[in-house]
């Protein structure tokens, strides 16, 4: 009776981990489901998801210790960006889902602000200008995010490989700058 009983559970215990190993989403439209589907849920894996960045900061009162939080406060906003967004920012990422989705980085795309590096960084330095009694300047930080992404894309377009060269009249020659696809 013992064996069998082992068996079951053994059975059970074996069923849940084959549906927790469901594969990713493979496709564009299974992505874009599964982003949806991610960006109406309060949490993910168990873990709470900020709204916005007002809930966020909320939820920093009530995560971080009060020695933290007044070390976080006491920090530059440069100290914040270069140690900050590499523990604390790293947990969000993975925590608060911001490369898959979740409802705070639906709340980030609608403002503009994309890329999850940037989505920390606007997080962490909303938090220490709201604990120094700073004003937010959303708008202008928003811009500053997207000036610095446009430049890094343009920087990086501008480091294209030299394909081919042709001359275009005898005394005037052309070379085309064209990045080359990544092959897998």
């Amino acid at each position: 009776m013992k064996r069998l009983i082992l068996l079951i559970c053994l059975a059970f215990s074996w069923l849940q981990v084959v549906d927790a190993q469901k594969s990713p989403p493979g496709t564009p439209e299974e992505m874009l489901a599964e982003y949806n589907r991610r960006i109406k849920l309060d949490s993910i894996n168990g873990i709470y998801i900020p709204k916005n960045v007002e809930d966020a900061i909320r939820r920093f009162n009530v995560l971080i210790d009060a020695a933290s939080m007044e070390k976080f406060k006491t920090s530059s906003e440069e100290i914040i960006l270069t140690r900050a967004t590499r523990s604390l920012g790293k947990w969000m990422i993975i925590n608060w889902s911001l490369y898959e989705g979740s409802r705070l980085v639906e709340n980030m795309r609608r403002r503009s602000v994309y890329h999850p590096d940037d989505i920390v960084a606007f997080v962490l330095i909303s938090y220490h200008r709201t604990l120094n009694g700073k004003p937010l300047e959303e708008e202008a930080r928003i811009k500053e995010f997207q000036v610095a992404r446009k430049k890094a894309y343009d920087d990086k377009r501008l480091q294209g490989t030299v394909l081919k060269e042709f001359k275009v009249s005898k005394d005037k020659q052309d070379t085309i700058l064209v990045t080359p696809k990544k092959i897998n």
